[in-house]
C-alpha cells in the first residue's frame, strides 16, 4: 500500500505476529527469551476504561488496554488493522488467532466474530479432554 501512516502502513508477516500473540499467551516469553515481564503483558490486556473511567462507544469491545481492545466480560482482547487484519487472544481459553486479509476493519471484525464459535468449541473441547 502506498499508505504513509505508520498505524496503516506497517508490515507484518503471520509467522511474525503469531510469535506476538504466543508472547502474550507466555506471559511474555519468547521461547526461553523473556520479552516482557508478565505483569506487563497482563496490564496491556487489562481494561484500562475500567479502571480510569471512559468508554470506547463499542459494545463487543467495551474496554481498552494499551494497544488492545478489551472485552474483560468475554475475556478476549482484540486489535483490529485498518485493512482488515484481524488478532485475537482468548484469554479463558488460552488461544490465538490472527486473521490476514487486505480489504477493511469492518470485514475483518467479521470473519473474526464468524470463526471465534467454532474456535471456542474446539479449545473447549480440548479442555474436556484434558
Amino acid at each position: 500500500t502506498l499508505n504513509p501512516s505508520i498505524e496503516g502502513g506497517a508490515y507484518v508477516t503471520v509467522a511474525d505476529y503469531a510469535k506476538l500473540l504466543v508472547m502474550h499467551l507466555r506471559g511474555g516469553t519468547c521461547g526461553d527469551t523473556r520479552v516482557l515481564s508478565a505483569e506487563a503483558t497482563a496490564r496491556m490486556q487489562k481494561d484500562r476504561l475500567a479502571e480510569y473511567g471512559g468508554t470506547t462507544g463499542n459494545p463487543s469491545s467495551p474496554g481498552y488496554g494499551l494497544g488492545f481492545w478489551v472485552n474483560a466480560a468475554n475475556q478476549v482482547v482484540t486489535d483490529p488493522g485498518a485493512y482488515g487484519s484481524f488478532p485475537l487472544l482468548d484469554q479463558k481459553r488460552r488461544y490465538g488467532v490472527f486473521i490476514a486479509i487486505e480489504l477493511t476493519s469492518a470485514v475483518g471484525v467479521q470473519l473474526g466474530a464468524a470463526v471465534k464459535p467454532a474456535l471456542d468449541a474446539i479449545f473447549d473441547e480440548a479442555m474436556i479432554a484434558e
